[in-house]
């Protein structure tokens, strides 16, 4: 068999590339081979120690649990030995970017093991939500077949072309317009505001919240310094346990 790596899978580590192939076939084969005693064969001699590593990532924690339910070991081969793979391997070496692959053409274990991806890698993830496998082929697809039908369109004048995609336009919607008197005057913001409750008032109607600011200020690098020195930090005022200070607009602010 021989499948196709996403574009996240590329960029994967080698060594989890190679996995991944392992378990690709483990998945496809799985029937036929569980129960019994069976050798891995690769080129790539650092998967011998997978099962040993003391350390792994969540995707690996899901490929090791699957491995589980084989009894297999890994032998290693030098890659001139192992031609037949090798061949495989390189099945889809010269796509050019027209070529149309079905989704299950493309390498899946990393999914197919873990339902939830929730230990899928970032990158793979953002693909599959993306659903970038799936729309290459629906563009690349549609592209095949608009190509295939434009070569048995007679010939047309440009100005023919033209006027066809400007007909199949969509009408533009009307959108609302807001419009701006000029006027002489150069407001500021707080002229500008939509007055509207006084909340002060209502500071001292409401006991549990004024105690929730006050012990705020303990927890408060700056504040903590305001209360304790108030005379070297004119730019507040303290009344009643509260910090006060003026906005742009000379109002008293909490």
């Amino acid at each position: 068999m021989s499948c196709k790596f996403t574009d996240a899978q590329r960029h994967y580590r080698v060594f989890e590339q190679e996995m991944i192939v392992i378990l690709e076939a483990l998945l496809k084969w799985e029937d036929k081979l569980i129960g019994y005693h069976i050798h891995v064969v690769t080129d790539h001699q650092a998967l011998e120690f997978f099962k040993t590593q003391d350390w792994l990532l969540s995707w690996q924690t899901h490929w090791m649990e699957y491995l589980s339910q084989f009894d297999f070991d890994i032998r290693y081969t030098k890659g001139k030995l192992n031609k037949v793979a090798d061949c495989l391997s390189r099945y889809y070496e010269r796509d050019t970017w027209y070529n149309v692959y079905d989704v299950s053409e493309y390498v899946n274990a990393d999914v197919w093991l873990d339902p939830t991806l929730d230990g899928v890698p970032w990158n793979r993830l953002r693909e599959i939500e993306d659903h970038t496998v799936k729309m290459h082929t629906i563009r690349v697809t549609e592209e095949t077949r608009r190509c295939k039908s434009n070569r048995l369109v007679e010939c047309q004048e440009e100005r023919d072309v033209r006027a066809a995609e400007l007909a199949a336009a969509p009408e533009p919607v009307d959108e609302a317009h807001v419009t701006v008197v000029a006027t002489d005057e150069d407001p500021t913001v707080f002229e500008l505001r939509v007055h509207g409750e006084h909340l002060v008032a209502k500071l001292t109607a409401n006991d549990s919240f004024l105690a929730d600011i006050k012990s705020g200020y303990e927890h408060d690098l700056l504040f903590v310094k305001v209360l304790k020195q108030p005379d070297q930090h004119t730019a507040f005022t303290i009344h009643d346990q509260l910090i006060w200070s003026h906005n742009r607009g000379g109002e008293q602010v909490l």
